[in-house]
């Protein structure tokens, strides 16, 4: 039901998961990929952080599979997955002139929603946010969801923001 829901809303979806902890929210984790659409969620996380005096953490988990190269057989071809500090470092500071808030950045490496449920509980984080396409059909198929998997297996809650094809612009 909550997938459903996730799917369809036009507002954002606060979920917490039965038996998950209950914490103050002292250390907010966001979710980014590198694009606009996954800042969307930043004047959310970014107001929750200064209301509540919590830390926040903006994270990007590059992760590029190995490829098995045509006509070779079985041997894969590893390509070196771009350094995303230098685009968390801008968001910080983009952050903190627009909200008045201090982020961290912190890079991770592996298939993101894993890495993503990782950090979180590695560093005790209560809040996930991130953005969602609420993709369904084919397209759901083919792409899978990120958002959903970190839902399933977070160990906080997650505040999800679907786009709707409209763009949000980070204001205070």
């Amino acid at each position: 039901v909550t997938e459903e829901v996730l799917r369809h809303t036009p507002v954002p979806l606060l979920i917490g998961r039965p038996g998950g902890r209950k914490a103050e929210w002292k250390r907010i984790l966001v979710a980014l990929d590198g694009s606009e659409d996954a800042e969307a969620v930043l004047p959310d996380a970014s107001r929750l952080a200064h209301t509540l005096g919590a830390e926040l953490d903006l994270a990007q988990s590059v992760f590029v599979p190995a490829l098995p190269m045509a006509g070779m057989g079985e041997v894969p071809v590893y390509m070196t997955p771009p350094d995303p500090m230098p685009y968390l470092r801008r968001t910080c500071a983009r952050v903190a002139e627009t909200f008045g808030v201090e982020a961290q950045a912190v890079a991770l490496g592996g298939p993101p929603a894993a890495e993503l449920v990782r950090h979180a509980a590695e560093s005790g984080a209560d809040l996930i946010c991130l953005t969602t396409h609420g993709r369904t059909g084919v397209s759901r198929m083919l792409l899978g969801s990120v958002a959903e998997q970190i839902v399933r297996s977070a160990p906080c809650a997650v505040l999800v923001r679907r786009l709707a094809g409209v763009a949000c612009e980070m204001k205070p």
